[in-house]
């Protein structure tokens, strides 16, 4: 029979503290992110609020167990807690995890046909409901109404259904992996509302991708399967496994999305991880490579092509030789276009959302309206018979035309409701490029499920056809292939707004063509200079944007700021031997920087002696628990210390608080926040407390820029604090002299 830990509450006995045996066994042991620190002090209550008949609380090791599996504990039991999945965990965990990889990965692959076998009916359906009417009027009528209904539907289901499904889901997901812990994200309500807004989003028509979005709906299955299916709890009881478990599901997202194992892989190690352990790579790789099998066997045999056919096939080989200057300097001249377009699509998309925010009561930029107004231009400039047929092709049906070398312009439709039009295809294409750039922006701001990824590479398809094509009318560029840089073309302008290097590898194992790998990677390698000098990612903007906490790198190689410079000297500070309630009433009304945003609300008070020497910190959870057992009368003002004291202690043997000296250079404390994943540190010297860090202070020093802007801001406070300070000074030497105590 399992051993009883007993935690006996002061009301039953007046000389008793709150205490939990502190002895810990192999298998009573555990850890988790600070992330389930309020689930923790939830299982602590309900401890509490649950009694046996000796008066105290019984924790059984196998209910500590429970608490890291559910990260809450169920009513304890006279007897040892049976699972009716225990015969799994003799499974070793290698073993299990491998099993439960190979198995998401098939679940993804399954998802991301079924999204793609749905959409490819709604856009016969959207071609066959234009043809509907005989006229061009009506066919141009119907066109646009089919855009506007469903972009409609899919804004009415994502807000309606699951309001958090809007979006990509990688700046989110680069939150999760970064160690806070986004609530009510990865719940069913918005797995269903992204799966069903983003079918019908771009089953619309419009220019939306799917990448990100499987990002995050391979991470809704990772997190449901393992809280669902007994069989992998063993996997969810241990922390680091989940860690490695959510960074192989971001893997299989883009895997799965174009049956790319390795670029998926290095794609969302790029633009999800700031800090990546090693041991990740494996599961990722293996999860990535099931889900991308999985991906390219079931889509293949829909179409019924060989089960090898790449997602991007052409009928024919592109020769590149490498032989000839010209080739590498179209790449680069491709790269640096990419480069610059980036930066104008990650612009033009801040300039929309700035305008959103700042003009949000005006009835155009409502949900609905906002909405409908995209739709109607986006139906307008993809009607076949306007700007040509190429615009109105979903981005993969146009991708394979431009890297298709038997694709000829004659395939293009160049007529404006019947009426031909005589114009160069260079200006045609140009055309198609401002369109293209110009309603893609315009759709990123809507509050529906999407990806930028597939819009992106199609238009650098185009723009790398478009400059392939002028510079082969040069002789010394004549032997340029021109479908082998429209491949560069979107490798390079997918660089350009993501800034990620992996673009060269996805594109080239979306299409098989791996001679172009060479010509890809000097026009990335460009294409991510030019973009990253111009500004930030596309990602990062959305998280500044969105004001997601998230900790981005820290670009300061100056080690003049230390710890004692950003910490937070108004830091409430809870000392055990003068604490009242009164003291932690005022605590309650405090509006700290780390608790200003409801995604960081991991605030911690410092626990101080009679001698201010630190010793713990305790939540805020376990201050109002006081709080409330003080009302309810289980504990008097007396037992308050006492009581406060031991919650410390027990929390810190769960939670170790994280220290600083003050002459920790900004670097390191940046290493250890990102690295560590902590929420605050606090700053101490022999023992006493000087001041607190919280992470929301490292983002903002990190969102700063370079060292100059940094050194600059804490200057201009030294100054401020030290005119603050001289401004008292003759404040009480006035009331002084007022009072006649200075004559």
């Amino acid at each position: 029979m399992a051993t009883e830990k007993t935690l006996r509450c002061p009301s039953h006995s007046q000389s008793a503290k709150p205490r939990v045996n502190t002895r810990r066994n192999s298998d009573t042991s555990f850890d988790f992110f600070h992330r389930d620190q309020e689930y923790a002090f939830k299982w602590a209550k309900n401890c509490c609020n649950t009694k046996n008949k000796t008066g105290s609380i019984a924790i059984q090791p196998s209910s500590i167990r429970e608490l890291n599996l559910h990260f809450q504990l169920s009513k304890p039991s006279s007897g040892p807690v049976l699972c009716q999945w225990a015969i799994f965990n003799r499974i070793p965990t290698e073993v299990l995890s491998m099993v439960y990889l190979i198995f998401l990965g098939g679940v993804v692959g399954f998802l991301g046909v079924s999204i793609d076998v749905l959409i490819w009916y709604f856009t016969l359906g959207h071609t066959h409901f234009m043809n509907l009417s005989p006229w061009i009027a009506g066919k141009f009528v119907l066109w646009c109404l089919y855009i506007v209904v469903f972009l409609v539907a899919a804004v009415m289901i994502t807000q309606n259904v699951g309001p958090n499904a809007k979006g990509s889901g990688i700046p989110e997901m680069k939150c999760i992996i970064g160690g806070v812990w986004l609530k009510r994200y990865l719940g069913m309500d918005v797995f269903l509302a992204k799966v069903m807004g983003l079918t019908l989003a771009i089953g619309s028509g419009a220019f939306i991708g799917k990448e990100g979005p499987m990002v995050h709906l391979s991470s809704i299955l990772e997190d449901q399967l393992t809280k669902r299916f007994g069989v992998f709890g063993k996997l969810r009881r241990n922390p680091a496994m989940m860690q490695q478990l959510l960074a192989a599901a971001c893997a299989i997202g883009v895997a799965a999305n174009y049956g790319a194992p390795f670029g998926g892989l290095l794609f969302s190690i790029e633009v999800t991880s700031t800090y990546y352990p090693i041991r990740n790579y494996y599961y990722s790789f293996v999860c990535s490579l099931s889900g991308s099998l999985a991906f390219l066997i079931l889509w293949n045999t829909f179409l019924g092509q060989p089960i090898g056919t790449p997602f991007l096939p052409s009928e024919q080989r592109c020769n590149v030789t490498l032989e000839h200057f010209a080739d590498f300097f179209t790449s680069a001249i491709i790269g640096l276009c990419g480069g610059v377009m980036g930066f104008i699509v990650i612009r033009g998309y801040s300039a929309i959302m700035w305008l959103r925010r700042t003009y949000s009561e005006f009835p155009l930029f409502f949900p609905y309206p906002y909405t409908m107004a995209i739709a109607f231009l986006t139906g307008i400039f993809t009607f076949p018979f306007l700007v040509g047929d190429i615009i109105s092709m979903p981005s993969k049906t146009m991708m394979v035309n431009m890297f298709d070398p038997e694709f000829q312009f004659s395939q293009v439709s160049d007529s404006v409701f019947g009426y031909t039009l005589q114009m160069p295809r260079e200006a045609h294409y140009g055309i198609l490029i401002v369109v293209h750039l110009v309603l893609q922006i315009l759709t990123m701001s809507l509050p529906v499920p999407l990806g930028i990824m597939s819009p992106t590479l199609a238009l650098g398809t185009v723009m790398g056809y478009l400059i392939a094509t002028i510079l082969s009318n040069v002789p010394a560029f004549h032997l340029v292939n021109v479908h082998a840089m429209a491949m560069v073309g979107a490798a390079s302008m997918a660089t350009g707004v993501t800034q990620t290097l992996s673009t060269a590898i996805l594109i080239v194992e979306m299409t098989g063509e791996f001679q172009v790998i060479i010509l890809a990677m000097f026009g990335v390698v460009i294409s991510m200079a030019v973009s990253s000098s111009l500004g930030q990612d596309i990602f990062e903007v959305i998280l500044q944007l969105r004001r997601l906490p998230y900790l981005p790198s820290l670009n300061v190689s100056s080690s003049v700021i230390k710890a004692r410079d950003i910490m937070d000297t108004s830091y409430p500070i809870i000392n055990v031997a003068t604490v009242h309630v009164p003291e932690l009433m005022n605590l309650k009304k405090l509006k700290l920087t780390a608790s200003d945003n409801d995604l960081l609300s991991h605030q911690q008070y410092a626990i101080v002696d009679q001698n201010e020497h630190f010793f713990g910190s305790i939540p805020e959870a376990a201050v109002e628990m006081a709080l409330t057992r003080i009302k309810n009368k289980e504990i008097s003002h007396d037992q308050l210390r006492s009581c406060l004291e031991e919650y410390s202690r027990e929390y810190n043997e769960f939670v170790v608080p994280f220290t600083f000296s003050p002459e920790t250079t900004l670097e390191q404390v940046h290493s250890s926040f990102v690295t560590l994943r902590l929420p605050i540190a606090f700053v101490t010297t022999q023992g006493k407390v000087l001041g607190t860090i919280t992470r929301q202070k490292v983002m903002d020093l990190a969102y700063l820029g370079d060292a100059a802007q940094i050194v600059k801001h804490f200057v201009q406070k030294r100054q401020t604090q030290m005119e603050e300070t001289e401004e008292d000074n003759t404040d009480l030497i006035d009331s002084n002299e007022g009072l006649g105590i200075i004559n």
